[in-house]
């Protein structure tokens, strides 16, 4: 049982340190979701002060996020003995896609443009296409190595079990021999009390 538990206990720790890393990753990529959307808002909805302030803020918000959360995923990865060298990639187009984005806003005067979102967005047309998909390339990586640390769990939870059971059967037959054998002996040794043999 103790080999049983143990076995068990390993791959689940396991199982549990990937989903763990999966997790982050995946709010990483809903906060750059979120920011990319926050830009869009700059730009449509950010011609006066309080929106301009509003939507910049969320923008600062989502993007602190994907910092925080490209970072724990990065330290679960190194943890686990794992390869981080994609998330790195992915924290180093999203603080570039962050400067360029601040740049372009620079040119953002829509009191005196009002195609100014137009003309800005088209300075930074399409940056948000390299770190989204270098996103979703991780977590699919995340995620395939998560299903195969699972599958190997499994696999290595039916052959703890099909041992264990394997055990127990070898101890009911030599439980049950040795049950028939004192059996014996004492029918034997009572037969013999009695005169029977």
């Amino acid at each position: 049982l103790s080999y049983l538990n143990g076995g068990m206990g390993t791959a689940l720790k396991s199982t549990g340190r990937q989903t763990e890393v999966l997790v982050d990753f995946q709010h990483a990529q809903a906060h750059l979701n979120a920011q990319v959307v926050a830009w869009k808002n700059i730009l449509l909805r950010g011609h006066d002060a309080e929106n301009l302030n509003r939507y910049t803020s969320e923008f600062n918000k989502e993007e602190a996020e994907v910092a925080r959360y490209l970072k724990l995923g990065t330290e679960q990865l190194k943890a686990n003995g794992m390869a981080t060298e994609a998330a790195e990639a992915l924290h180093a187009v999203h603080l570039d896609m962050g400067t360029r984005y601040r740049e372009a806003l620079k040119q953002f005067d829509p009191a005196n443009n009002h195609n100014a979102g137009h003309e800005v967005d088209d300075l930074v047309m399409g940056i948000e296409t390299k770190p989204l998909a270098q996103a979703d390339t991780l977590l699919k990586q995340v995620e395939d190595h998560a299903r195969r640390l699972a599958s190997d769990a499994v696999q290595q939870g039916d052959t703890i079990y099909a041992r264990t059971i394997g055990i127990f059967g070898a101890l009911i037959l030599v439980g049950g021999g040795l049950s028939l054998l004192v059996s014996f002996l004492i029918i034997r040794g009572l037969l013999r009390q009695l005169g029977g043999e």
